[in-house]
């Protein structure tokens, strides 16, 4: 099986809802990861034409919009960090319960600032680090080797906002 993964600031290619329609045609296509945004997750959704084909969105904080407009899931650093959560909105959602699915996807909202520490995969390391799993935030070059004191306060922040962590 392969997922197919639309993340044009990486990839330097924008796939086309029609063009992802056309490959989902493939019979092993079997879903696609789109890191935009939810109104370019609606256009694929509507354009592909298969019912065992999975859309899911590139961030946790459309996750709601995107399982209303008939999405699959989220793959993304945040299950990683706050899985509970995560998986709570998801099986409210799937449960009928719009609102207790608001709730957690609002809460989530606490790991933006987490999240836009750069280089990302090493602030989501330290994030685990700081919530005991036994990691180093080191990353491969050329992403900046090292967190910065001040980089390491805005992840811890981020958990102790979110009620992970306590202060």
């Amino acid at each position: 099986p392969i997922i197919l993964y639309d993340f044009p600031a990486l990839t330097h290619l924008d796939m086309s809802p029609g063009l992802i329609a056309r490959l989902a045609s493939i019979k092993n296509v079997v879903g696609i990861k789109v890191t935009g945004t939810a109104e370019k997750t609606e256009e694929v959704l509507k354009a592909v034409k298969r019912d065992d084909f999975a859309v899911f969105i590139g961030t946790s904080f459309l996750l709601l919009k995107v399982l209303e407009m008939g999405g699959a899931g989220v793959i993304d650093p945040v299950p990683c960090i706050a899985p509970g959560d995560v998986v709570s909105l998801y099986e409210s959602f799937r449960k009928g319960d719009r609102e207790r699915a608001a709730q957690y996807q609002g809460k989530l909202y606490a790991l933006m600032g987490l999240l836009a520490v750069s280089p990302q995969p090493a602030a989501v390391k330290e994030a685990m680090r700081q919530l005991g799993h036994p990691i180093e935030p080191h990353v491969k070059r050329p992403l900046q080797q090292a967190m910065t004191p001040e980089q390491r306060e805005t992840v811890r922040k981020s958990l102790i906002d979110m009620g992970l962590l306590k202060s």
